[in-house]
């Protein structure tokens, strides 16, 4: 599924005009179909919600009464949207335009393009419900490609969604713990519901202020891309209570991670805010937790960002190593530093974790100190934690970072 603006976004579709209902540029599009001849019961059998429209109304071009009969008819069936081509008509009467505008159903104009071609423009989008392997090149552009001005990324963004606003922009990043690679064909359905479901609720007003919403996959899950026409910090603020409290604390969340990145005004920061989604997504992931902003995740916006750098790498197979150069025991000593840190460095619950005597335990944790060299207690656990957020979190950033 698609939807209106992610559809106009299309180059194809550039030189559409709306002429009404641009309330419904969210609207969800399952299907596309053409109205040409149909009569009254014909309309009202043949086209169905969701339809994406293309019309030239050649049966009622000598008709404005039939047009206007056939409009509200294709309306009443809460279609996506009804693309007209402006052979007989340019304008349509303002009974039909206000109607399209109280039932939220776009009414767009369209002069030179051949109607099989649209048809075909939109059946091959909808082909690929999130645009996986055009969002995948936009958002890695976006993120890894830092030549880029301003402008440029704009332009890259908007092949996501042409409406969005450059006010205020948000991103949150949406992932399942298991999924730590590319999304499967199968686990893209998961993702679709969760679209579907969200498109229908998540609000296109808020306090006076009008939104603009896309979702689109990448990598291991997938982004809601949000903005808005105010740069107004309380109503960023409020915007993302809603999220944290309406939406992403439904129980269809139960099963994935929300990672929301700072919110940005223009579009210069863009490469840092989706970088900014993903590391709160990893963070909220290892920690179990089910949704969480950047600006609370700590020392893990270091240790994230970095850990692909070759000191990182270096400071973290260096630790990898020291512990496994006890064969034996290296499994066992990397389980056990692992437990340790999540159990906030008690022993009892460590034990009790690892179904292991405490003295066991005990006898581990001194044996990581000494392959370690290290014999002051704060230096150890220091040492502990950053390499334990660094193993927890390479198996989902690797995706991400991968050459």
């Amino acid at each position: 599924m698609a939807i209106v603006s992610t559809l106009l976004s299309h180059p194809l579709f550039k030189d559409f005009r709306i002429a009404a209902g641009a309330g419904g540029l969210h609207n969800d599009v399952h299907s596309t179909g053409y109205f040409e001849w149909e009569e009254d019961l014909d309309i009202v059998k043949n086209f169905r919600r969701g339809e994406f429209v293309v019309t030239t109304l050649y049966a009622a071009k000598d008709d404005v009464e039939f047009a206007k009969k056939c409009l509200k008819l294709l309306i009443n069936n809460q279609v996506a949207a009804i693309a007209i081509k402006d052979l007989y008509y340019e304008d349509l009467p303002d009974e039909v335009k206000s109607y399209a505008d109280q039932h939220h159903v776009p009414i767009l104009f369209f002069s030179d393009l051949y109607v099989d071609d649209i048809i075909v423009a939109i059946r091959n989008e909808l082909s690929d419900n999130l645009h996986t392997t055009l969002s995948n090149s936009i958002f890695h552009t976006l993120i890894f490609d830092r030549s880029q001005n301003a402008l440029e990324k704009e332009v890259l963004l908007r092949k996501i969604n042409a409406f969005f606003y450059a006010d205020t922009v948000f991103a949150a990043y949406i992932s399942k713990k298991t999924d730590t690679t590319v999304i499967s064909p199968a686990a893209m359905s998961d993702y679709n519901k969760i679209m579907e479901e969200l498109r229908d609720a998540i609000p296109l007003q808020l306090q006076g202020t009008a939104f603009v919403h896309s979702f689109a996959a990448y990598k291991r899950g997938m982004f809601l891309i949000s903005t808005c026409n105010t740069s107004n910090p309380a109503v960023a603020e409020a915007f993302q209570e809603t999220l944290e409290g309406d939406f992403f604390s439904q129980e269809l969340f139960k099963n994935y991670q929300v990672g929301l990145g700072s919110p940005i005004h223009g579009f210069t920061d863009i490469s840092n805010l989706l970088l900014e989604a993903i590391f709160a997504n990893t963070s909220c992931t290892i920690d179990e937790k089910s949704c969480c902003r950047f600006s609370n995740i700590g020392s893990d916006a270091l240790f994230f960002a970095n850990c692909f750098t070759p000191y990182y790498v270096k400071y973290y197979e260096d630790i990898l190593n020291a512990l496994s150069s006890t064969e034996s025991s290296s499994s066992a000593l990397i389980d056990t530093l692992l437990n340790f840190v999540h159990n906030s460095g008690n022993i009892e619950m460590t034990a009790k974790a690892m179904f292991q005597h405490k003295n066991t335990i005990r006898y581990r944790m001194n044996k990581i100190s000494t392959l370690l060299s290290i014999d002051n207690d704060i230096e150890l656990y220091s040492n502990m934690y950053i390499f334990s957020r660094l193993y927890h979190s390479r198996k989902y950033l690797d995706v991400f970072f991968e050459v």
